[in-house]
């Protein structure tokens, strides 16, 4: 028996995505039998809070694939940028007729919109610092 390919259509990259926005992920999954096939795609992360940003559509992060014999497609689905940092994405073919699986692992970095002096970031940017800089100078000479 053979597990089903599977590999992102992205490439091997890194994929970034700006904090707040969706970008989407496409797979490929082949049925390497000569059997029909159904696969059931999942997907977990590391750290685990980026499954709650995978939307296969009807499904959150499930999807299941009737496959014919030999036959490919492409799978696509949305994941919300919803913290920053650095996430691992193992994307899971599982295969009914093989009981075998294949993965794929996509690092994915989520980051913020803007760096800088005017960063929406939590925290005080460089900005922050100067306008309150300034404020303490003004109080601290009335009195």
């Amino acid at each position: 028996m053979i597990p089903p390919n599977i590999t992102t259509l992205s490439g091997d990259e890194a994929l970034i995505i700006l904090l707040g926005s969706t970008d989407h992920i496409a797979v490929k999954i082949k049925n390497n039998l000569h059997i029909l096939d159904t696969v059931t795609l999942t997907t977990h992360g590391t750290p685990t809070v980026i499954e709650n940003w995978v939307d296969f559509g009807d499904e959150k992060n499930e999807i299941i694939i009737s496959l014919e014999p030999n036959e490919e497609k492409t799978i696509s689905f949305d994941i919300l940028a919803g913290k920053t940092g650095t996430y691992k994405l193992k994307i899971f073919a599982d295969s009914q007729a093989s009981h075998l699986y294949a993965y794929e692992i996509k690092t994915i970095h989520i980051v913020n919109k803007d760096d800088g002096a005017f960063s929406r970031s939590p925290g005080l940017a460089g900005l922050s610092i100067l306008i309150i800089l300034l404020m303490v100078c003004a109080i601290t000479r009335r009195f």
